[in-house]
């Protein structure tokens, strides 16, 4: 029985740690502009929630395999902090694209960028504006996306209908 009552009151402190965090990130969100109340708990649901329904339909994989418990300084401030400085309204890339809020920036973010400002030789700003159109971009993996546009190349396609594609259907 005491295990039983252990477990329990381990639970419910974890239940109350994760309730903390989706506050505190709404109200981060809110800071942003995201005002209304279903679109925070839609973004928080994609980002932090493996299982979530908002992202997983017509999907055979899991939703976003990034998603976890999100802190604000650790997490949260960063990715947006990345995305300003980048030249994006991370308001509208975020609603677009909640992910985004899971990705960490040393390891996905600042590559992906150095990918198309270095390798494929975007300027920030044309980075950033393939980024804004489609930020679910960002969720291919480097190496994939160098390929396919490697592919792309190779079969005679110019570097600006590459991007053209990056930013609308690859």
């Amino acid at each position: 029985m005491v295990r039983l009552a252990g477990r329990s009151r381990q639970n419910v402190q974890m239940h109350e740690g994760q309730n903390l965090a989706f506050l505190a990130a709404g109200n981060f969100l809110r800071g942003l502009g995201i005002d209304s109340q279903a679109e925070v708990n839609r973004v928080l649901d994609v980002a932090m929630n493996p299982n979530s329904l908002y992202a997983a339909r017509n999907r055979k994989q899991p939703a976003n395999p990034h998603a976890r418990k999100l802190d604000v300084e650790a997490d949260l401030r960063p990715v947006v902090e990345f995305l300003q400085a980048a030249g994006l309204s991370q308001e509208q890339a975020i609603l677009v694209h909640p992910a985004l809020l899971s990705y960490r920036v040393q390891e996905r973010l600042q590559p992906f960028f150095e990918y198309l400002t270095g390798e494929l030789g975007l300027s920030p700003q044309e980075a950033a504006s393939v980024v804004q159109r489609r930020p679910s971009i960002v969720g291919v993996e480097v190496d994939g996306l160098r390929r396919m546009v490697a592919f792309l190349l190779e079969s005679g396609n110019t570097k600006e209908q590459v991007v053209e594609l990056m930013a609308t259907s690859l």
